[in-house]
Formats: structure tokens, sequence, C-alpha cells
């Protein structure tokens, strides 16, 4: 049982990742129609393209047939963009039909032709086409290759805003560091294609982004989280209702349930991706997703019910006369009669397994000798266009040494003109060192003033809070001490004696309040005791409060450092916790201190709602502002890591 689960895993990635650059499914009798309708060319290349991908996975005889129409476009020498387009179109039909030598040709045939200019339609379409050649490495295996592919790709795409076809790159790229086990690499990945879900105009896009940010969590075994971008990825995909979306948001879903070995759930979820199947009429998604059921049933130990499902996929398996899908069926039945105790049976299956398994080979094995033989030709031909190249340089040497003569004179004056303008250029960048002096100082005579703030407004608050505290509240004290020794003076009736024990109570709570706005002005306990003490009452009084569970942690040598540190340290933390309690609505903080004999590092992380750090408006949040000054001010770093759904940490570091 475990070799299956241990298989899915390594499989599942390709479902959704390995999808051609172009775009939409739709039912093929419609693509058809449209086709008869459509005379433009590069229309017609669209949907001759989406058919034969349609094709190629359930009749590919037909499928041919219509690969010659795309072919005869791809010969047009009138249009060389056109020829391009309907060569690339040529590939992505070859790669789905798993002709990968013949795939090779075309893609490199409408590479030679995009190369030979630098439009930016040229650039764009150049890029589509070695993102799609990627996806041919990839299933051979060469993933090396693949990712300098798509490398070049992602630099185009990246530079043109095209974040649609930028989508599909990033998930290759992440499936191809989960193939050569870089699984943080991969994960990467996965989140740079999350963060383009909201600049995607294009639902599906939209929806993928969030299936493969998904994938990667369900990897890391973050279940939650990645129910709920599933979900994102459904709420999504009903907008347009692609038969072909859904079936691969359920599959997905699914492969998570069965990871946590919840079988019902996985079952349940297979059946929708199968309904979803049979609407697009693609008979292998059909056959897998069979067969995936009957896996769970086994998993689950319904015999009788895997028999039947598996037998359903097999013939589908039959039908398309795929040895991948009928090699992972026969090796389901092989463990499932073993189980059984029908060891014969079993026997039987295990030797249809490795028939199936040995085509397998067998074909990957082709499929390697042709790309072998094709890198083979495009080695000779580069070698003739080398020997072309040189014959051709010999007979331009006599041109040069002509052009020489002329060169020395043209240097002569350009020589001349150099000097001139070097004297120019040094002047420009004397003016542009002397303005960058200028820039300096100003940032130094702001931090400067920024300093001079803070401490004027630190000395304001110590001075107020002595003052509150050894004026005010020593008056106020004596004034209580003189109302409660006047009490037994006096004989008061009832109501008159309840209303003077009233006034001694709200005196009592002024007093109160009084040390405490003393107390949050300047602690009495940074002050006497430092930065580590002061800390760790403060947080002691949030958790007092009891509206939150605020722990303290401290690490490093406990000792006195500069008081203008200890004093922003406090300030920072304050404000970094009142604004979890204010905002994040979280029910945990931690505080974390650092201190080092050369380093001081402040770590608030709470487990609130979260945000996006690029959203923030520094021109509405005064508190971050008043945090960020106090850190420039001490020459520190801070770091925000936060997303939304997955609380914020905030770091502060300063270097003594």
């Amino acid at each position: 049982m475990l070799v299956f689960k241990i298989w899915s895993i390594a499989c599942v990635f390709f479902l959704v990742l390995a999808q051609p650059i172009y775009g939409q499914n739709v039912q093929l009798d419609s693509l058809q129609l449209a086709l008869q309708q459509q005379t433009e060319k590069p229309e017609r290349i669209e949907l001759l393209r989406k058919i034969c991908s349609r094709l190629a996975k359930s009749d590919t005889a037909i499928c041919y047939s219509y690969l010659d129409s795309l072919k005869m476009l791809a010969t047009v020498k009138t249009d060389l963009f056109i020829s391009a387009r309907a060569l690339h179109a040529t590939g992505v039909v070859y790669s789905d039909l798993n002709k990968y030598h013949l795939a090779l040709e075309a893609f490199n045939s409408a590479i030679d032709i995009l190369k030979t200019s630098n439009e930016n339609s040229y650039r764009l379409a150049y890029a589509s086409v070695i993102a799609d050649l990627s996806l041919v490495y990839i299933h051979l295996g060469d993933f090396d290759h693949a990712l300098v592919l798509l490398y070049e790709a992602e630099s185009i795409l990246y530079m043109s805003n095209d974040y649609v076809s930028l989508k599909k790159v990033y998930s290759r790229i992440g499936d191809c560091f989960m193939q050569l086990g870089q699984e943080e690499k991969s994960f990467t990945y996965a989140r740079k294609t999350l963060c383009l879900a909201d600049k995607i105009n294009h639902p599906e896009s939209e929806a993928g982004c969030y299936v493969d940010y998904a994938n990667s969590l369900v990897y890391q075994s973050n279940f939650d989280s990645a129910a709920y971008y599933y979900s994102k990825a459904l709420s999504v995909a009903q907008t347009i209702y692609s038969p072909s979306l859904m079936g691969i948001i359920y599959y997905n879903i699914a492969f998570m349930n069965s990871k946590k070995e919840n079988y019902p759930e996985a079952i349940r979820n297979y059946r929708k991706s199968y309904t979803e199947a049979c609407i697009s009429k693609i008979l292998f998604d059909q056959g897998d997703v069979l067969y995936k059921i009957g896996l769970n049933l086994y998993y689950s130990e319904r015999f009788k019910e895997a028999i039947s499902v598996l037998d359903s996929a097999l013939h589908i398996a039959d039908s398309l006369k795929s040895a991948i899908l009928k090699r992972n069926i026969y090796d389901v039945l092989t463990f499932l009669e073993y189980e059984r105790g029908n060891f014969k049976e079993a026997w039987n299956y295990q030797s249809k397994y490795i028939d199936e398994a040995n085509k397998v080979y067998t074909d990957n094995t082709r499929m390697q000798i042709n790309i072998l033989q094709v890198k083979y030709e495009t080695r000779k031909k580069e070698a003739e266009l080398l020997r072309l190249g040189q014959l051709q340089a010999k007979q331009k040497g006599l041109i040069k040494l002509l052009v020489v003569v002329f060169v020395l004179l043209v240097l002569v004056g350009s020589l001349t003109i150099k000097i001139i303008r070097g004297k120019k250029v040094f002047a420009e960048q004397k003016l542009s060192l002397e303005k960058e002096k200028v820039l300096k100082l100003e940032k130094e005579k702001q931090l400067v003033a920024t300093q001079a703030v803070l401490t004027g407004e630190e000395l304001e608050r110590r001075r107020l809070a002595r003052d509150l505290h050894d004026g005010l509240g020593g008056m106020l004290s004596g004034i209580k001490l003189k109302l409660s020794n006047m009490k037994g003076d006096f004989v008061m009736d009832s109501d008159t004696r309840k209303n003077f024990e009233n006034a001694i109570e709200s005196l009592d709570a002024s007093v109160k309040e009084m040390r405490r706005v003393a107390h949050n002005l300047m602690p009495e306990v940074l002050v006497k005791f430092g930065i580590n003490e002061a800390l760790s009452d403060f947080c002691t009084s949030i958790n007092e409060a009891g509206n939150i569970k605020t722990e303290y942690r401290f690490y490093g040598t406990a000792k006195r450092i500069d008081q203008n540190y200890e004093v922003n340290i406090y300030r920072i933390a304050q404000e970094l916790v009142n604004n979890a309690l204010k905002h994040a609505r979280a029910s945990y903080i931690l505080v974390q201190f650092v201190q080092e004999n050369m380093r001081l590092s402040l770590a608030v992380e709470d487990n609130g709602k979260g945000f996006d750090p690029k959203n923030i408006d520094l021109s509405k949040g005064i508190g971050l502002n008043n945090i960020i000054s106090r850190v420039k001010a001490l020459n520190g770093n801070i770091d925000i890591n936060s997303a939304p759904e997955t609380g914020t940490g905030i770091e502060v570091e300063f270097i003594l």
C-alpha cells in the first residue's frame, strides 16, 4: 500500500503543471464548428491546435488529419510569423501525442524563425515556444535543460507583464525543482505563482495559481491552508465553469484527502473529478480518475468495489492503448488480489504489470534515441554552418585589411572627440558626486533631527511621569489621607456618609489612574532594572488584563545597555503589541528579545489575521511610522513578514 502512496505523491504535479501555454479547453464540437466558420490564419491555427490536443487523448487517427492542416499552414512563406505560430502549435500537438522527437523539430524550426526579429511580438512568441519546448524535456527527465529554457522565458514574460503565461512558467519551474528533490525551491515558485493571482485578469489562470499553491501546502502537510486555497480555486472556476479545470481541482482535493488517509472523502472528490472528465470527453482523464478511485477503495479494503472500478478503468486504458495507465491498474490489482489470498490472480496481474512496465520503458528508450538523433542532426548542421562561416571569414579578411586604414583615420578623429567628451563627462561626474554628498548630508541632518525629536520626547515623558508621580500623586494621596481622618470627626447621616465614602473611592481610583499614566509615560522598572525586566513586566501586565495570551522570551546575557536603546526598544515593543491587540484579532502574542555583545534583536509575532506588507499605507499608519522612525534613528533594520490569514512577524535589529 505504501508503494502506491509514494507513487501518487511523486506524480500529482503533472496533472496541473504540465499543461501547454495555450488557453482554455472547450467542447470539441464547438471547436470544429468555429473552425469551419473561421478564415483568418492566426485564429485557425489556434483552433486546430485545440482540436488536435483534445483528440490526442481520444482519437489519434482523426487528430493526425487535423494535424496535416496545421502543418500546411506552417509552410506559408509569405508570412514568417504565421509560419512560426503554426510550427509552434505543431510542436505542442506532437508533444501531446508523445512524439517528442517530432515536437523538438517543430519547436526548433519555430525558434529559428522567431530569432530573426527583435520585435516585441516575436520575443513574446519566442518565450511561449521555449516554455512549451521545456515541457518536452520535462517529460524526458532532462530537468536541467528544461530549467534553462524556463528561466529565459521567465525573464521575457516578466518584463512584458504577461502574467498568464508567466504563471505557467512558474508552475513548470516549481515542478522541475520538485522532480529534482529541491522542495524548498519548488515551494518558493509556488508562492510566486500565488502572488500572480491578483494580477491575472484570467479566471482559469487565477484558479490555477490557487491550485498550485495549495498543492505545495499539501506537500508540507499544511492541509487546512491547502483546503482554503482549493476552495478559492473552486469559487473562481465556478464562475466560468470549465469541466477540465473543475476536474483538476477536485482531483487535487481528493489527493489531499488521500494523503490525510481520509479515503471516503478522497473517493467522493475523485467521483466529482470523474463527472467533470466525462463532460470534457477526455478518455485518459476518465481512466486515470477511475484508477485513483479504485486505488482508494483498495486502501479502504473495499476490494469488490475496487475491482469493479479498476475493470472500468482497464477497459478505457485498453481502448487508448495506454501502457502507463494499464501498468498502474495492474499494479493495484496485483496487491489487491494478493491481500484477498488469490495468489494465482495476483501472479497473473504481476506478469501483466511487468509487460506494461517494459512497454513504458521501451517507449521512453525510443524517445531518448529520437532525441539524441535530433541533437546529432542539429550539431551536424551547426558544424556545417561553422565551416561556411570560416570560409566567409577568410573572404572578408581582405576587405577588413582595406578597412583598417580608414578606421585608423577615423580613430584619430574619434580620439580627439573622446578627449573633449571625457572632460565633459568628468565635470558631470564631479557634479553628480557633489549632489550625492548634499543628499547624504540632508539624510544625516534628517537623522539627527529625528534623534533629537525622539530624545526630547522621552525627556518630556520622563519629566511628566516624575511630576505626576511625585507632585500630583503625592498631593492626591495627602488629600485622601486627610479626608479619611476627617471621616471620624463628623457626625453624618447615612446618605452623606455614603457620598463621602464614594468621594474617597473616586479619589483613590484617580490616584491609581494617575500612576498608570505615569508608568506608561516612563516605566519605573525600565529606569531601575533595564530593558529585559521592563519587557517582561509589560507582557505580564497584558496577560493580567486577560484579553490575550502574551508570552515573553529572553535569549542572551541580561545587562544594562545605553538608555537610548532601552527606551526606544521598549517603545517599539509597546507599539507592536498594541497594534496586534487593536488590529490583528490574535489569540496569542510572542515577544522575543535577544541581547548579545554586539547585537540587539526584538521580534513580535502573533497568530492573527495578517496583512499584505505591499499594501501598507505609511501615510495613514502613524504607529508604524513611529516604529520606522525609531529604528532609523538608531541605524537599525526592520523586517516585516506577513500574509493574509497567516499571522504577522516583525523583527527589529540593532548592531551596537
